[in-house]
């Protein structure tokens, strides 16, 4: 059996079929075949939206990832609980809560337990290094300035 030329697979996955350099036994292992009884994509209800927001801030003492109960960044309590600890001017991106929650895991579960409707915010990570190892620009929302006084 000689190598064979790597053809994309333009829809194969969507119609069940595989291109036509596959024998029929590859073909019948990978075919993904939708049936009433058994569809590809499941229809799922809407999720609810998680209360809890996940925030990179770039501070002038370095970068922290929090964890809030606040329903927004420009949340003048959230704002003024930050400026309490010292934190009136930064960069903030929103970090999506399940990307945090899969790239933490356990200590995720952690610091996500102790946060409680009550509190203000909780720290997932405050070494800088780490965070940006484990996120890439392009996987945060746009960036937001603030200067408060």
């Amino acid at each position: 059996m000689g190598l064979r030329e790597a053809r994309p697979m333009m829809g194969s996955a969507m119609s069940g079929t595989l291109p036509p350099t596959h024998s029929p036994d590859v073909a019948s292992a990978f075919a993904l075949r939708a049936t009433a009884d058994k569809p590809l994509f499941r229809a799922t209800p809407a999720a609810k939206e998680d209360p809890m927001k996940s925030l990179l801030l770039l501070t002038a003492s370095g970068p922290l990832l929090i964890l809030t109960s606040h329903e927004s960044l420009h949340d003048q309590k959230l704002l003024e609980v930050l400026r309490n600890k010292g934190i009136g001017k930064f960069v903030a991106f929103e970090v999506p809560l399940s990307l945090a929650r899969t790239r933490y895991g356990g200590h995720f579960q952690a610091v996500e337990s102790n946060l409680q409707e009550t509190d203000d915010l909780r720290v997932l990570d405050f070494d800088g290094q780490r965070i940006f190892q484990l996120f890439r620009f392009d996987e945060l929302g746009a960036p937001n300035l603030k200067e408060q006084s």
